[in-house]
This record gives structure tokens, C-alpha cells and sequence, in this order.
């Protein structure tokens, strides 16, 4: 049977420079849910890089929640068929047994479902943190496209009038300027174009996250109905045989 566990958030987000991270993907607690010590530094670097070993450790927490779930509504699921056969059988004590079988396994599949949305819920506000830091990112890297852009504008015109005055010399080191201008202005969009891309992929997998829990409330919301129903009827089978 499942037992309750503590889940830990894990920052999903790590600079390439002054950024210190320690996640231990092999730490596993009583319950097999991942449980990693991570820290990080985020600063104004030039790339973020998702920390792929947390996001894995977030997935295998939501999986292994899904599966106690699944694992545990069954249990609960064939200890009410005991319940019936032990009724229908008026054995007195598998009836007892059986009941106290199936109010055990309704607090643990509660407890398994609650997990599950907190894992989720979890995920959820990790992917909200990443698209928070990639339209930093963007938002910084714009200014970059524009500075530099207007930078190679200033030294184009001072190209062009070092031209008009035949200024052989100094027409060599603006064509230096301009040409240098470009490269950065190429690398900048290059950088803007590639976060504003990243930054979609995020947006994509927090779509599908909360589309994720909400499917899961549902899906357990209506198992928890049935549950209802069949203990209900169980009940009233009960009722009528006596």
C-alpha cells in the first residue's frame, strides 16, 4: 500500500556561467518518488539551459504517482467485490475485514491522488518560472538587436561620409566598424530568433501540463463518483438482504 510523501520543487532553470547546481537523480525516498537537492543561480548570462535532469525527476514523480493511483484504485476496486461476496455469504467477519479493507484503501487512493496534483501542480509552476525567464531573456536581447543595430547605422553613415571625402585611410576603418556591426547584429538576432523559439516550446509543455491536470481531476473526480455509487451499492444490497 502507498504512503504519504514530501515533494520537493526542483528549479528547472541553470545558467551557463556563475551558476552552481547539484541534483542527485539517484535519490529515491520510501515512497520511489525522486527526491534531489538542487540549487540555482540564475544571472544575466547569455543562454539559459534547461535543467533536464530535474525536469526527468518531475516526470518520474508524476508516473510513479499515476501508477499508485491506478495500482491502489484497483485494490480498492477488488476489496468492494470481497466486501460484496462476503455479504452475499453473510460471513460476519470477512465482512468486517472487508470493510475495513476498503476504508483503508479509500484514504490511501486519496492520499495517492493528492500527489498526483501536487506533482503536477508543481511541474505546472516550473514551466511558468522558465517562460518568466525566457521572456526576460527576450526582452534583453531585443535591446541588444536595437543598440547594436543602431550602432552599425552611425558607423555606416560615418563609412559613408569618410567616402564623400576620399578619406582613404579612415574609409578602411569604418568599413572595419561596419562589417564588425554586422556580425554582432546577425549574432544578436540569431540569439533573439532561438529564445523566442525556446520560449514556444515552454509555452507548449505548460499547455499540455495543465491540460494534464486537468484531465487528471477530472478522470479522478469521476472515479471518485464511482467509487460512491459502488460503495452505495454495496450498501443497499446489504440492506435488502437483511
Amino acid at each position: 500500500m502507498a504512503e504519504d510523501s514530501i515533494v520537493q520543487t526542483k528549479p528547472l532553470i541553470k545558467a551557463d556561467v556563475n551558476t552552481s547546481a547539484n541534483v542527485s537523480a539517484n535519490s529515491v525516498n520510501s515512497r520511489g518518488d525522486m527526491s534531489a537537492d538542487s540549487s540555482a543561480d540564475v544571472n544575466e548570462t547569455d543562454k539559459i539551459e534547461v535543467n533536464k535532469a530535474a525536469l526527468r525527476d518531475n516526470d518520474v514523480n508524476i508516473n510513479m504517482a499515476r501508477k499508485d493511483v491506478v495500482r491502489d484504485t484497483d485494490k480498492l476496486s477488488d476489496d468492494m467485490t470481497k466486501l460484496e461476496d462476503a455479504q452475499t455469504a453473510k460471513d460476519e467477519q470477512a465482512i468486517a475485514k472487508a470493510k475495513n479493507d476498503v476504508e483503508s484503501d479509500k484514504a490511501v487512493v486519496e492520499k495517492d491522488r493528492e500527489r498526483l496534483k501536487k506533482h503536477l501542480a508543481d511541474k505546472i509552476e516550473n514551466d511558468k518560472v522558465i517562460v518568466r525567464k525566457f521572456d526576460e531573456k527576450i526582452k534583453d536581447t531585443r535591446k541588444d538587436v536595437v543598440r547594436d543595430t543602431h550602432k552599425m547605422a552611425d558607423d555606416t553613415a560615418k563609412l559613408d561620409d569618410a567616402q564623400k571625402r576620399y578619406a582613404t585611410d579612415e574609409i578602411e576603418k569604418r568599413k572595419a566598424d561596419v562589417e564588425n556591426d554586422k556580425t554582432v547584429v546577425n549574432t544578436d538576432t540569431d540569439k533573439l530568433n532561438k529564445r523566442v523559439a525556446d520560449k514556444a516550446e515552454c509555452v507548449v509543455e505548460l499547455k499540455n501540463d495543465r491540460r494534464h491536470l486537468d484531465a487528471v481531476v477530472k478522470h479522478l473526480s469521476e472515479e471518485d463518483q464511482v467509487s460512491v455509487t459502488s460503495s452505495s451499492d454495496v450498501e443497499n444490497k446489504e440492506t435488502a438482504k437483511q
